[in-house]
Protein backbone atom coordinates (compact mmCIF):
# COMPACT_ATOMS: atom_id res chain seq x y z
CA UNK A 1 0.00 0.00 0.00
CA UNK A 2 1.09 3.68 -0.80
CA UNK A 3 -0.01 6.78 0.67
CA UNK A 4 0.17 10.34 -0.90
CA UNK A 5 2.29 12.85 1.26
CA UNK A 6 -1.14 14.53 2.10
CA UNK A 7 -2.28 11.34 3.90
CA UNK A 8 -3.43 11.74 7.59
CA UNK A 9 -3.94 9.65 10.39
CA UNK A 10 -7.53 7.70 10.73
CA UNK A 11 -10.05 9.42 12.86
CA UNK A 12 -13.59 9.66 13.68
CA UNK A 13 -14.47 12.50 11.55
CA UNK A 14 -13.17 9.76 8.61
CA UNK A 15 -15.82 7.26 9.92
CA UNK A 16 -18.85 9.62 9.21
CA UNK A 17 -17.57 12.68 6.40
CA UNK A 18 -17.78 10.06 3.32
CA UNK A 19 -21.10 8.60 4.53
CA UNK A 20 -22.57 12.20 5.27
CA UNK A 21 -21.56 12.84 1.47
CA UNK A 22 -23.36 9.56 0.44
CA UNK A 23 -26.37 10.90 2.35
CA UNK A 24 -26.44 14.21 0.96
CA UNK A 25 -25.67 12.76 -2.71
CA UNK A 26 -28.74 10.21 -2.05
CA UNK A 27 -31.37 13.08 -0.79
CA UNK A 28 -30.70 14.93 -3.25
CA UNK A 29 -30.88 12.68 -6.55
CA UNK A 30 -33.93 11.08 -4.74
CA UNK A 31 -35.61 14.49 -5.25
CA UNK A 32 -34.92 14.53 -8.71
CA UNK A 33 -36.16 11.47 -9.12
CA UNK A 34 -39.38 11.80 -7.19
CA UNK A 35 -39.81 15.64 -9.13
CA UNK A 36 -39.41 13.40 -12.16
CA UNK A 37 -42.20 10.91 -11.24
CA UNK A 38 -44.23 13.17 -10.09
CA UNK A 39 -43.42 15.10 -13.33
CA UNK A 40 -44.38 12.21 -15.18
CA UNK A 41 -40.86 12.64 -16.85
CA UNK A 42 -40.10 9.66 -19.07
CA UNK A 43 -36.71 10.13 -21.14
CA UNK A 44 -37.39 6.17 -22.28
CA UNK A 45 -39.01 2.67 -21.68
CA UNK A 46 -36.68 1.46 -19.50
CA UNK A 47 -37.96 2.33 -15.96
CA UNK A 48 -41.46 0.51 -17.27
CA UNK A 49 -38.97 -2.86 -18.38
CA UNK A 50 -37.00 -2.99 -14.67
CA UNK A 51 -40.15 -2.35 -12.80
CA UNK A 52 -41.46 -5.21 -14.90
CA UNK A 53 -38.31 -7.09 -13.80
CA UNK A 54 -38.53 -6.19 -10.05
CA UNK A 55 -41.88 -7.29 -9.89
CA UNK A 56 -41.67 -10.92 -11.47
CA UNK A 57 -38.52 -10.87 -8.78
CA UNK A 58 -40.70 -10.11 -6.35
CA UNK A 59 -42.95 -12.93 -6.84
CA UNK A 60 -39.70 -15.36 -7.47
CA UNK A 61 -41.57 -15.60 -11.00
CA UNK A 62 -38.59 -15.29 -14.13
CA UNK A 63 -38.28 -12.06 -15.26
CA UNK A 64 -40.42 -11.87 -18.22
CA UNK A 65 -40.97 -8.26 -19.30
CA UNK A 66 -44.45 -7.81 -21.96
CA UNK A 67 -42.88 -4.79 -22.72
CA UNK A 68 -40.23 -6.21 -25.29
CA UNK A 69 -42.24 -8.68 -26.28
CA UNK A 70 -44.36 -11.61 -25.39
CA UNK A 71 -42.54 -14.75 -23.16
CA UNK A 72 -39.83 -11.76 -23.13
CA UNK A 73 -37.05 -13.30 -20.68
CA UNK A 74 -34.65 -10.17 -19.83
CA UNK A 75 -32.19 -12.54 -18.99
CA UNK A 76 -31.85 -12.87 -22.79
CA UNK A 77 -31.45 -9.07 -23.27
CA UNK A 78 -28.74 -8.36 -21.22
CA UNK A 79 -26.70 -10.31 -19.17
CA UNK A 80 -28.11 -8.70 -15.34
CA UNK A 81 -29.26 -11.56 -12.54
CA UNK A 82 -27.94 -9.16 -10.10
CA UNK A 83 -30.67 -7.28 -10.49
CA UNK A 84 -32.83 -10.14 -8.37
CA UNK A 85 -31.72 -7.91 -5.47
CA UNK A 86 -34.81 -5.51 -6.48
CA UNK A 87 -37.26 -8.03 -5.08
CA UNK A 88 -37.23 -7.08 -1.71
CA UNK A 89 -37.69 -3.65 -2.12
CA UNK A 90 -40.42 -3.71 -4.49
CA UNK A 91 -41.89 -6.26 -2.67
CA UNK A 92 -41.69 -3.63 0.56
CA UNK A 93 -42.77 -0.58 -2.28
CA UNK A 94 -44.37 -1.78 -5.13
CA UNK A 95 -43.90 0.89 -7.67
CA UNK A 96 -41.25 2.32 -10.45
CA UNK A 97 -39.95 4.80 -8.14
CA UNK A 98 -38.71 2.36 -5.67
CA UNK A 99 -36.33 1.36 -8.32
CA UNK A 100 -35.20 5.56 -8.68
CA UNK A 101 -34.77 5.57 -5.72
CA UNK A 102 -32.63 2.55 -4.72
CA UNK A 103 -30.31 3.99 -8.03
CA UNK A 104 -29.94 7.36 -6.13
CA UNK A 105 -28.85 5.22 -3.08
CA UNK A 106 -26.52 3.32 -5.14
CA UNK A 107 -24.92 6.05 -6.70
CA UNK A 108 -24.25 7.87 -3.70
CA UNK A 109 -23.16 5.17 -1.78
CA UNK A 110 -19.94 4.95 -4.48
CA UNK A 111 -19.08 8.32 -3.44
CA UNK A 112 -18.56 6.22 0.39
CA UNK A 113 -15.20 4.38 -0.88
CA UNK A 114 -13.78 7.81 -3.18
CA UNK A 115 -13.92 9.99 -0.59
CA UNK A 116 -12.76 7.99 2.12
CA UNK A 117 -9.72 6.71 -0.15
CA UNK A 118 -9.06 10.31 -1.30
CA UNK A 119 -8.97 11.72 2.29
CA UNK A 120 -6.50 9.41 3.26
CA UNK A 121 -4.45 9.89 0.10
CA UNK A 122 -4.46 13.52 -0.14
CA UNK A 123 -5.39 14.84 2.89
CA UNK A 124 -9.14 15.75 4.47
CA UNK A 125 -9.69 18.93 2.63
CA UNK A 126 -9.05 18.15 -0.66
CA UNK A 127 -10.34 14.54 -0.51
CA UNK A 128 -13.68 15.90 0.57
CA UNK A 129 -14.18 18.10 -1.93
CA UNK A 130 -13.12 15.46 -4.94
CA UNK A 131 -15.17 13.40 -3.07
CA UNK A 132 -18.02 15.91 -3.57
CA UNK A 133 -17.28 16.33 -7.15
CA UNK A 134 -17.14 12.63 -7.75
CA UNK A 135 -20.72 12.38 -6.43
CA UNK A 136 -22.18 15.46 -8.14
CA UNK A 137 -20.26 15.08 -11.56
CA UNK A 138 -21.75 14.68 -14.83
CA UNK A 139 -21.87 11.19 -15.34
CA UNK A 140 -23.94 10.58 -12.12
CA UNK A 141 -26.13 13.11 -12.77
CA UNK A 142 -26.59 11.86 -16.55
CA UNK A 143 -27.48 8.70 -14.82
CA UNK A 144 -30.00 9.72 -12.54
CA UNK A 145 -31.55 11.86 -15.32
CA UNK A 146 -31.91 9.23 -17.57
CA UNK A 147 -33.78 6.99 -14.85
CA UNK A 148 -32.96 3.32 -13.68
CA UNK A 149 -30.44 1.17 -15.76
CA UNK A 150 -28.45 -1.98 -14.31
CA UNK A 151 -25.53 0.21 -14.37
CA UNK A 152 -26.56 1.45 -10.89
CA UNK A 153 -25.47 -1.28 -8.98
CA UNK A 154 -22.16 -1.48 -10.94
CA UNK A 155 -21.24 1.88 -10.29
CA UNK A 156 -20.49 1.35 -6.55
CA UNK A 157 -19.08 -2.14 -7.00
CA UNK A 158 -16.21 -0.54 -9.00
CA UNK A 159 -15.91 2.36 -6.65
CA UNK A 160 -14.93 -0.06 -3.91
CA UNK A 161 -12.69 -2.24 -6.28
CA UNK A 162 -10.72 0.83 -7.07
CA UNK A 163 -10.51 2.15 -3.81
CA UNK A 164 -9.03 -1.42 -2.71
CA UNK A 165 -6.72 -0.80 -5.48
CA UNK A 166 -5.30 2.21 -4.32
CA UNK A 167 -4.69 0.87 -0.68
CA UNK A 168 -3.07 -1.82 -2.55
CA UNK A 169 -5.42 -4.50 -1.24
CA UNK A 170 -5.39 -6.69 -4.17
CA UNK A 171 -7.52 -9.66 -2.88
CA UNK A 172 -10.63 -6.83 -1.81
CA UNK A 173 -9.89 -5.26 -5.22
CA UNK A 174 -11.11 -8.27 -6.09
CA UNK A 175 -13.32 -9.57 -4.10
CA UNK A 176 -15.47 -6.07 -5.21
CA UNK A 177 -14.70 -6.58 -8.71
CA UNK A 178 -15.65 -10.09 -9.38
CA UNK A 179 -19.52 -9.70 -8.96
CA UNK A 180 -19.17 -6.88 -11.59
CA UNK A 181 -20.03 -9.93 -14.55
CA UNK A 182 -23.49 -10.38 -13.19
CA UNK A 183 -24.05 -6.50 -13.54
CA UNK A 184 -23.81 -6.16 -17.44
CA UNK A 185 -22.58 -8.65 -20.07
CA UNK A 186 -19.98 -5.99 -21.42
CA UNK A 187 -18.42 -5.56 -18.17
CA UNK A 188 -16.70 -8.85 -18.06
CA UNK A 189 -14.04 -7.29 -20.19
CA UNK A 190 -13.90 -4.24 -17.59
CA UNK A 191 -13.04 -6.92 -15.20
CA UNK A 192 -10.72 -8.33 -17.45
CA UNK A 193 -8.89 -4.62 -18.24
CA UNK A 194 -8.62 -4.16 -14.44
CA UNK A 195 -7.20 -7.68 -13.96
CA UNK A 196 -4.60 -6.39 -16.69
CA UNK A 197 -3.94 -3.40 -14.83
CA UNK A 198 -3.05 -5.30 -11.76
CA UNK A 199 -0.71 -7.93 -13.65
CA UNK A 200 1.24 -4.92 -15.45
CA UNK A 201 1.67 -2.94 -11.77
CA UNK A 202 2.51 -5.99 -9.95
CA UNK A 203 4.96 -7.25 -12.62
CA UNK A 204 7.21 -3.65 -12.51
CA UNK A 205 7.13 -3.45 -8.46
CA UNK A 206 10.86 -4.14 -7.56
CA UNK A 207 10.20 -5.10 -3.99
CA UNK A 208 8.14 -6.31 -2.08
CA UNK A 209 7.61 -9.80 -3.73
CA UNK A 210 5.46 -11.46 -1.23
CA UNK A 211 2.99 -8.03 -1.87
CA UNK A 212 3.77 -8.63 -5.62
CA UNK A 213 3.02 -11.69 -6.28
CA UNK A 214 -0.76 -11.89 -4.70
CA UNK A 215 -1.01 -8.58 -7.05
CA UNK A 216 -0.21 -10.83 -10.03
CA UNK A 217 -2.09 -13.62 -8.84
CA UNK A 218 -5.00 -11.37 -8.05
CA UNK A 219 -4.71 -9.72 -11.67
CA UNK A 220 -4.34 -12.86 -13.48
CA UNK A 221 -7.75 -14.51 -11.63
CA UNK A 222 -9.61 -10.89 -12.46
CA UNK A 223 -8.02 -11.32 -16.45
CA UNK A 224 -9.06 -15.06 -16.65
CA UNK A 225 -12.59 -14.19 -14.86
CA UNK A 226 -13.88 -11.59 -16.85
CA UNK A 227 -12.86 -13.18 -20.38
CA UNK A 228 -14.39 -16.27 -19.47
CA UNK A 229 -17.69 -14.76 -18.41
CA UNK A 230 -18.03 -12.23 -21.27
CA UNK A 231 -17.80 -15.37 -23.67
CA UNK A 232 -20.10 -17.19 -21.76
CA UNK A 233 -22.33 -14.69 -21.95
CA UNK A 234 -22.41 -13.12 -25.32
CA UNK A 235 -22.20 -16.82 -27.27
CA UNK A 236 -23.97 -19.21 -24.86
CA UNK A 237 -26.05 -17.67 -21.84
CA UNK A 238 -27.78 -14.81 -23.69
CA UNK A 239 -28.69 -16.35 -26.75
CA UNK A 240 -29.92 -19.31 -24.97
CA UNK A 241 -32.69 -17.12 -23.04
CA UNK A 242 -33.17 -15.23 -25.79
CA UNK A 243 -35.94 -15.84 -27.99
CA UNK A 244 -34.77 -15.27 -31.44
CA UNK A 245 -31.37 -17.47 -29.85
CA UNK A 246 -29.07 -14.79 -29.71
CA UNK A 247 -27.74 -11.53 -28.63
CA UNK A 248 -30.02 -8.98 -29.37
CA UNK A 249 -27.14 -5.92 -30.40
CA UNK A 250 -24.39 -7.77 -33.07
CA UNK A 251 -26.19 -5.38 -35.23
CA UNK A 252 -25.60 -1.93 -33.08
CA UNK A 253 -22.02 -2.26 -34.23
CA UNK A 254 -21.03 0.11 -36.93
CA UNK A 255 -24.13 0.83 -39.69
CA UNK A 256 -24.87 -0.56 -43.10
CA UNK A 257 -22.66 1.73 -45.11
CA UNK A 258 -19.52 0.50 -43.45
CA UNK A 259 -18.00 -2.56 -45.06
CA UNK A 260 -15.71 -4.44 -42.84
CA UNK A 261 -13.60 -4.03 -39.69
CA UNK A 262 -11.21 -1.11 -41.04
CA UNK A 263 -14.71 0.68 -41.66
CA UNK A 264 -16.28 0.52 -38.70
CA UNK A 265 -13.12 0.92 -36.80
CA UNK A 266 -13.11 4.57 -38.61
CA UNK A 267 -16.44 4.92 -38.03
CA UNK A 268 -15.37 5.33 -34.38
CA UNK A 269 -13.49 8.30 -34.76
CA UNK A 270 -16.81 10.65 -35.95
CA UNK A 271 -18.56 12.48 -35.28
CA UNK A 272 -17.39 14.88 -32.85
CA UNK A 273 -19.51 14.61 -30.06
CA UNK A 274 -17.18 11.74 -29.57
CA UNK A 275 -14.61 13.61 -29.03
CA UNK A 276 -16.49 15.74 -26.43
CA UNK A 277 -17.17 12.89 -24.31
CA UNK A 278 -13.88 12.05 -24.39
CA UNK A 279 -12.38 15.33 -23.33
CA UNK A 280 -15.09 15.63 -20.19
CA UNK A 281 -13.91 12.11 -18.74
CA UNK A 282 -10.14 13.54 -19.16
CA UNK A 283 -11.18 16.55 -17.63
CA UNK A 284 -12.73 14.44 -14.32
CA UNK A 285 -9.96 12.69 -14.12
CA UNK A 286 -8.32 16.07 -13.34
CA UNK A 287 -5.99 15.74 -16.65
CA UNK A 288 -3.28 14.47 -15.03
CA UNK A 289 -5.10 11.08 -14.22
CA UNK A 290 -4.60 10.16 -17.77
CA UNK A 291 -1.32 8.80 -16.74
CA UNK A 292 -2.29 6.19 -14.76
CA UNK A 293 -3.11 2.66 -16.14
CA UNK A 294 -6.64 2.40 -14.12
CA UNK A 295 -7.92 4.66 -17.96
CA UNK A 296 -7.51 1.67 -20.11
CA UNK A 297 -10.74 0.35 -17.65
CA UNK A 298 -12.52 2.71 -20.08
CA UNK A 299 -11.57 1.56 -23.13
CA UNK A 300 -14.18 -1.52 -22.95
CA UNK A 301 -16.96 0.77 -22.46
CA UNK A 302 -15.60 3.60 -24.86
CA UNK A 303 -15.11 0.98 -27.18
CA UNK A 304 -18.72 -0.35 -27.57
CA UNK A 305 -19.90 3.19 -27.47
CA UNK A 306 -17.78 4.46 -30.59
CA UNK A 307 -18.07 1.94 -32.50
CA UNK A 308 -21.84 1.48 -31.77
CA UNK A 309 -24.59 2.80 -34.42
CA UNK A 310 -27.06 4.22 -31.82
CA UNK A 311 -26.16 8.23 -31.13
CA UNK A 312 -26.96 8.01 -27.69
CA UNK A 313 -23.84 5.89 -27.31
CA UNK A 314 -21.84 8.50 -28.42
CA UNK A 315 -22.66 11.45 -26.34
CA UNK A 316 -21.68 12.71 -22.23
CA UNK A 317 -25.50 12.27 -21.04
CA UNK A 318 -27.29 9.49 -20.50
CA UNK A 319 -26.74 6.56 -18.10
CA UNK A 320 -23.46 5.30 -20.38
CA UNK A 321 -20.69 7.28 -18.67
CA UNK A 322 -21.72 6.27 -15.24
CA UNK A 323 -19.29 3.35 -14.77
CA UNK A 324 -16.60 5.91 -15.68
CA UNK A 325 -16.25 7.96 -13.54
CA UNK A 326 -15.11 5.80 -10.37
CA UNK A 327 -12.62 5.02 -13.03
CA UNK A 328 -11.68 8.87 -13.16
CA UNK A 329 -11.71 9.59 -9.86
CA UNK A 330 -9.72 6.58 -8.87
CA UNK A 331 -6.80 6.96 -12.09
CA UNK A 332 -6.51 10.99 -10.94
CA UNK A 333 -5.54 9.79 -7.28
CA UNK A 334 -3.62 7.16 -8.36
CA UNK A 335 -1.42 9.56 -10.54
CA UNK A 336 -0.84 12.07 -7.93
CA UNK A 337 0.03 9.46 -5.46
CA UNK A 338 1.93 6.83 -6.91
CA UNK A 339 5.34 6.75 -5.70
CA UNK A 340 7.97 7.49 -8.40
CA UNK A 341 9.27 3.87 -10.65
CA UNK A 342 12.05 2.73 -8.58
CA UNK A 343 13.47 0.86 -11.38
CA UNK A 344 14.08 4.66 -12.67
CA UNK A 345 17.04 5.21 -10.46
CA UNK A 346 18.52 1.85 -12.19
CA UNK A 347 18.37 3.26 -15.57
CA UNK A 348 21.78 4.47 -16.95
CA UNK A 349 21.55 8.28 -17.21
CA UNK A 350 22.07 9.56 -20.77
CA UNK A 351 25.59 9.88 -22.22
Amino acid sequence: MHLGQGSVGYGPTDRWVPWVVAVVTAALYSVYAVTQWRLLEVPSWDLGIFTQLAKAYSGLDAPVVTIKGEGFNLLGDHFHPMLVLLAPFYRLFPSGLTLLVVQAVLLAVSAVPITRVARELVGRGRGTALGVAYALGWGLQGAVAAQFHEIAFAVPLLAFALAAFLRGRWWACTAWAAPLVFVKEDLGLTVAALGLVLLWRGRRRASGQAASGRQVRAGAFLAAWGMVWFVLAIWVILPALNPGGTWDYYDRVGSEEQQGLLDVLLGALVPGEKYVTLLLLVAAAGVVGVRSPLVWLWVPTLAWRFVGNVEFYWGWSWHYSAILMPVAAAALLDAVTRPPDPSAARRPAAP
